[in-house]
């Protein structure tokens, strides 16, 4: 008698459960798959939606991906437009493009982090992920209003999503679980379904126990332009130094800010954006002679803090103590920085375990 193909049941459409749906229907393309978000929509944090305020289309979070993210790059495909990085010193008011300068806000845009206080283990990785460092490896892509054109839809082509289930529980017996409880049903499973839970880590623990991270908060600032302001060295982003914010990213009638391990910070949005837009025009050498419409939005969980005790408690693999359930995501993924590049390598290591 022929066995019975397992039902597979991925919880979070973000891009961990996407590329693992992906991948087990590539590996299996009979198999019955299932992808269930809280949200109405899908990628988790990696998503665009229209903006009424600015009213143009903003990315929840501006991501950036380096060329040497192998497996981020063969989604975005050959068109994605890739810059090098360069970083711009307020202080000296000049471009610093030394490949080993700058330590501290790259640390930053790396780890949410500063170098003293990262993991080794996550600098240890990285550094092999990116060697050898040539300007080619570390060349950036970034979003531009356009994060769900480019990644999670192309993620999202031809799986089912049931948008709006947010797990509140499950029912377990003899190391299996049988029952996944959502807020709209209930779905019963049989001994041979398999579960991937590729949530967040705040809410995995809600839901199946574990340990409780530290997180670190990322805040995003976007300025509406009247068109592309123009930056030093003619490139569409900088990174910055001796300043609020690390990355500073422009396109046509957008100005977008990113503040790495932001937490600290004790401004409200006003004097926040207000504090950034009179950098952006101290390095154009203008005066700030007005504060454009702007948007503000701080993620308060944006990833584990990933230090020394922070990484010792992540997952030492996709496995857990249940048998028919694997984790992906990429807080699972010890010694690896928080990234859409681990959380596409999560999902490859699910869909070996499958």
């Amino acid at each position: 008698m022929a066995a019975v193909q397992p039902k597979y049941h991925i919880i979070g459409a973000g891009v961990a459960g996407l590329q693992a749906a992906q991948l087990i229907r590539r590996k299996y393309p009979q198999a019955e798959i299932t992808v269930y978000e809280a949200a109405e929509h899908p990628g988790g944090r990696c998503f665009s939606f229209a903006d009424p305020k600015l009213d143009i289309t903003l990315d929840n979070a501006t991501h950036a991906v380096l060329h040497g993210n192998r497996l981020a790059v063969a989604y975005l495909g050959q068109d994605a437009k890739f810059a090098k990085a360069v970083f711009y010193d307020m202080a000296a008011k000049r471009i610093n493009a030394g490949q080993f300068a700058n330590l501290k806000e790259k640390s930053l845009a790396l780890f949410n982090l500063p170098p003293d206080r990262a993991a080794l283990g996550i600098i240890a990785k990285t550094l092999g992920k990116l060697f050898p460092f040539t300007s080619g490896q570390l060349k950036v892509w970034f979003s531009r209003g356009d994060l769900s054109d480019c990644l999670i839809r192309p993620l999202c082509k031809g799986l089912n999503i049931k948008s709006g289930r947010k797990l509140t529980g499950f029912a377990a017996q003899d190391g299996y679980i049988y029952k996944l409880i959502f807020n709209k049903e209930n779905v019963a499973l049989l001994p041979q379904d398999k579960v991937i839970a590729a949530m967040d880590a705040h809410n995995y623990t809600k839901i199946f126990g574990g340990h409780d991270f530290e997180y670190n908060e990322i805040t995003n600032v976007f300025f509406r332009t009247s068109m592309q302001i123009s930056l030093p060295g003619g490139s569409d982003f900088l990174g910055l130094s001796g300043s609020a914010a690390q990355w500073l990213f422009t396109s046509p009638g957008l100005t977008a800010i990113t503040i790495s391990n932001s937490g600290e910070l004790n401004l409200s949005d006003r004097n926040l954006a207000l504090e950034v837009w009179k950098e952006i025009c101290a390095l154009r050498g203008h005066a700030a002679a007005f504060l454009p419409p702007y948007r503000v939005l701080r993620h308060k969980r944006a990833t584990i803090r990933q230090d020394r005790r922070n990484n010792a408690q992540r997952p030492a693999d996709c496995r857990t103590a249940w048998k028919n359930m694997l984790i992906a995501g990429d807080w699972t993924m010890k010694n690896w920085p928080c990234s859409i590049e681990t959380a596409l390598a999560s999902a490859h290591r699910v869909a070996g375990h499958c």
